[in-house]
């Protein structure tokens, strides 16, 4: 198994740019996560697709 050489930040920022998601999207997503006991954000955006 190799280690990854990125930070955790840099891999969050490298994420939120390959979607476009703003710093406020992603605590909205964050928040719409916890809320409905998603297991993880692909399945939180799936739910907001649909809610909005």
């Amino acid at each position: 198994m190799t280690t990854p050489i990125s930070s955790n930040s840099e891999t969050v920022e490298a994420k939120r740019q390959n979607f476009n998601i703003t710093p406020e999207q992603e605590a909205k997503l964050n928040w719409l996560r916890d809320a409905i006991a998603a297991p993880n954000t692909k399945e939180t955006r799936l739910v907001k697709l649909v809610i909005d």
